[in-house]
Formats: structure tokens, sequence, C-alpha cells
């Protein structure tokens, strides 16, 4: 897949893994989106997507749940540095981390 940065106005290229895409088609359906709405709207009327707030309080949510310190869990850090720190730890705890955080993630859109 691919976005474009914001920041630099570059192309930027990901790869997204069969479970992810497989979360994300039913994310899609249980929310009834289209391909050319964004991912994650918003539920207050005058903003099209969810705030870089909203994410923040998602993001310690799911931290929490997890059974993860919140605090070490912000919005910039995921983006790169923790989620560099789970892939590089030892295959059994980056699998425990990732099936917490995930399972956490999944309740959470369940209730939605």
């Amino acid at each position: 897949a691919m976005v474009i940065q914001r920041k630099t106005q570059r192309p930027v290229q990901f790869e997204l893994t069969e479970p992810t895409r497989s979360a994300v088609a039913a994310w899609m359906e249980k929310a009834h989106l289209r391909g050319d709405q964004y991912l994650f709207p918003s539920r207050i009327a005058s903003s099209p997507h969810l705030s870089t707030r909203q994410y923040a309080r998602i993001v310690h949510h799911w931290a929490e749940a997890a059974g993860l310190d919140s605090s070490l869990c912000g919005t910039h850090s995921m983006r790169r540095t923790k989620a560099t720190l789970i892939y590089n730890a030892d295959f059994g705890e980056r699998d425990q981390l990732f099936r917490r955080i995930v399972t956490a993630a999944q309740r959470q859109v369940l209730r939605a």
C-alpha cells in the first residue's frame, strides 16, 4: 500500500500483512466505509477524521488494556520506536506483547 506523507508530500510505501488486511476489511464493513472515506472518521460532525488527541487517547487505552505502562506508549513512539522495540524483542515476548495490544484494540473496535 502507499500513502502520501503530509510533511514531505512524498509517497511512502508500506506493507500490510494478511491479518492486517483482514482486520481493516472487517472494520470497513462494520463501519460501512467506502474506499474513498477516512478509515477512522471522527465522531464530531465538523471533522472528517480522527484528531491526533482522539488517537492519543485510543493508544493510551490500548496500552493500559494490554497491561502496559501507557505513559511509555505515546502516538509518536508507537510510530517507530516502540514498534521497533517490539519487533526486535525475543519472538515469544514480541508475540505476547503484540497479542495483548491487538486484543485490546479488537475489544475496543467491537464495542464501537
